[in-house]
């Protein structure tokens, strides 16, 4: 059943809080850590790239088809399938030491990971009052957010001590409690589909009309997937001692955005957010090209984390609240597709940059995307008259 008028912390949601939020501190304990893996084994700058796109190109593979399986199928079932197979994944990491395994693991990882967390998002989605859909979301991923500024720093501490198959143990077994959750959470419901609602070949699988949201978010999310691949390599490149303090920065200021986000968020127009967003996200990344001492990257990861706080629940709105409660699975599918595109092309090219100007030019590439999606809402201000 969609959300209806009143509160959001119901039992299921709480559940579905704890699944979603224990799947991203195991991997946001691999994600930042990973590229200092690959590198031991020989990895490059270009292919630290690939690898890091491997997963966004995996996870973009998936989410049209688990958009439209969580519209059709048992959406219990999916989330708790994908979540089994991703602890065993993750695992699977410290047992190889070719890279040509490594993109193979990364990738199979992203697949899973987009099937999941596509089809957790959509039963979060159906569960909240419509008219606190972006507090709702916002809400939901504060548990990311804590995870962004820990976990990276539990990883490098756990790699550091035991050393990588240890680490990618743990991360596995912080995962797992995601699994056993699954197990607690109510059977969700399958809506049928309205005559208007059914769609025929390709376009069965995506929402045109979150195109807009789609294409914003892939463009701010080329920050993140720049940052998570190239940050710690940046920072040793120019001496400057526990960039880690990133992401603690970064989360702390996502976490403060995101609770006034989940206050405000409801009532106020969304170009009076995020136009500013985007600019802040450009000032991040013009930081972390000049950075010097770490007070650069303190000071980009608070207007990074600001960004993202405020940026991320209003957008993925947009693209749930532009479909029938029938189709938010493919409406969702389109939003986190243009969030892989993001992180998959951009550490890419940005690794390629990266090879030839070294790892500061990659953040100063990073402007280009987002001021295209500063474009993108100013003509669809105008066309529309954004809300």
């Amino acid at each position: 059943m969609t959300g209806e008028k009143g509160t959001i912390w119901t039992r299921d949601f709480i559940l579905l809080f704890i699944i979603n939020n224990a799947l991203f501190f195991g991997f946001q304990m691999i994600t930042p850590n990973l590229p200092k893996y690959a590198s031991t084994l020989g990895a490059g700058g270009a292919l630290l790239g690939v690898i890091s796109g491997a997963f966004a190109a995996a996870s973009f593979v998936a989410r049209p088809f688990a958009g439209r399986a969580a519209d059709r199928l048992n959406k219990n079932l999916i989330q708790r399938a994908s979540l089994g197979a991703l602890v065993l994944v993750i695992i699977s990491y410290g047992m190889v030491v070719d890279l040509r395994l490594i993109i193979a693991v990364r990738f199979l990882h992203g697949l899973l990971f987009g099937v999941n967390q596509t089809t957790t998002t959509t039963m979060v989605a159906l569960l909240l009052p419509e008219d606190r859909m972006t507090s709702g979301i916002g809400m939901f991923t504060l548990g990311m957010v804590v995870s962004m500024g820990i976990a990276p720093a539990i990883g490098i501490w756990v790699m550091d001590t035991f050393g990588y198959v240890m680490f990618f143990q743990i991360a596995g077994a912080v995962t797992s409690v995601a699994f056993l959750f699954t197990f607690l959470v109510s059977k969700q419901p399958i809506l049928p589909l309205k005559e208007t609602s059914r769609k025929k070949g390709v376009a069965g699988f995506y929402a045109k009309e979150a195109a807009v949201p789609a294409s914003v978010i892939l463009l701010n999310a080329s920050g993140f997937g720049v940052v998570s691949t190239f940050l710690i390599l940046h920072g040793e490149a120019r001496n400057i001692q526990n960039v880690g303090i990133f992401f603690t920065a970064f989360s702390a200021a996502l976490l403060v955005s995101r609770i006034l986000a989940g206050k405000y968020a409801d009532r106020l127009p969304a170009r009076r957010v995020l136009y500013p967003c985007s600019i802040m996200l450009c000032v991040a990344m013009l930081l972390l090209w000049r950075a010097q001492s770490i007070g650069y990257f303190i000071a980009a990861a608070i207007a990074h984390g600001i960004c993202n706080g405020f940026s991320q629940p209003i957008l993925q709105t947009m693209a749930l609240l532009s479909v029938e409660p029938e189709r938010r699975g493919v409406a969702n599918g389109t939003y986190f597709m243009g969030v892989d595109i993001g992180n998959g092309i951009s550490p890419v090219i940005a690794g390629a940059v990266a090879s030839v100007f070294g790892y500061g030019a990659a953040f100063l590439y990073v402007v280009l995307p987002v001021t295209i999606g500063i474009f993108i809402l100013i003509i669809t201000d105008r066309k529309k008259n954004m809300v």
